[in-house]
């Protein structure tokens, strides 16, 4: 038949070599870290197994336990520690999150936005999804590596969650993504990354540089300047929340000119010393 995918048949076209996109599990021993770097996709983790702590952008350090599930969006940059042994089932994703069924669009919840004050919280996975996950498991142990089989789970998985679950926690697990249109919002985040000037990012759009402006706004309900320049503060944070990093590595991944430079940011963006922000980040981690 055309789409079956005998185990481990590499000759299938719908082989997945790797596993960049589709569902694997992950099972990190206590104390293992997770490297922080940039996804070029998202993921939508199960925790199926003992406890971890992530961090993406500025929200630190958050303490995830057996049961919860979360989505960290494309282009976030992550840092992770296993608190305990754990398992974990991970989709990736590089398509869009919008739309969950027919039914159930993100960009249809949008009254819900206003109301809620995202905290990178978990939502806990219910008995019907505990089915799906337990049944993907056994495919992966069987190393069923069929990215038909992936995609059409991932479809099942987005209807499931729609019949499971009410908007607004759907709207809240998915926020970094929902808005007014996903589709701007999704490939600015793309295509962001610090150190990219504003116009390079309108051009990337093949956009005029005042047109742009102007859709960044209503989009983002900022100006396109000051978002990225909080996104750079943000990096900058989450990087300093990892006690290895230093002032001279920030000034040199960031692009600062020089120390100066970067006290003068950390006084406007922080209302502080680099140092004291180094403080304040590490005193609240030992907490």
């Amino acid at each position: 038949m055309k789409n079956r995918c005998n185990k481990g048949n590499s000759n299938c076209q719908h082989y997945i070599p790797d596993f960049n996109v589709g569902f694997k599990i992950v099972t990190p021993k206590k104390g293992d870290h997770y490297d922080g770097h940039k996804y070029d996709n998202h993921s939508l983790v199960f925790l199926l197994e003992g406890e971890t702590e992530f961090s993406y952008n500025d929200f630190l350090n958050r303490h995830f336990v057996k049961g919860d599930m979360f989505f960290i969006p494309q282009a976030a940059e992550m840092y992770g520690t296993a608190v305990t042994d754990a398992k974990m089932l991970v989709l990736t994703f590089n398509n869009r999150a919008e739309s969950l069924c027919d039914r159930c669009r993100i960009s249809q919840m949008a009254k819900y936005i206003p109301e809620i004050d995202y905290d990178f919280r978990p939502i806990k996975i219910t008995d019907m999804l505990y089915l799906f996950v337990n049944l993907m498991e056994e495919y992966i142990n069987k190393k069923i590596r069929c990215r038909y089989l992936h995609e059409l789970k991932q479809k099942e998985l987005f209807i499931v969650m729609g019949a499971e679950y009410a908007e607004r926690d759907l709207v809240e697990l998915f926020y970094p993504v929902s808005g007014g249109n996903i589709d701007f919002k999704t490939r600015i985040m793309e295509n962001y990354r610090y150190g990219l000037e504003v116009s390079e990012l309108a051009e990337k759009f093949g956009m005029s540089y005042s047109p742009f402006l102007r859709r960044f706004k209503k989009e983002f309900g900022e100006p396109a300047q000051k978002w990225m320049l909080k996104q750079k503060a943000k990096h900058i944070k989450l990087k300093l929340s990892i006690h290895s990093t230093s002032i001279s590595d920030i000034i040199h991944d960031f692009d600062f000119s020089d120390a100066s430079h970067f006290v003068r940011f950390c006084r406007k963006h922080y209302g502080c010393t680099p140092k004291e922000l180094i403080k304040s980040i590490r005193d609240n981690d030992a907490k």
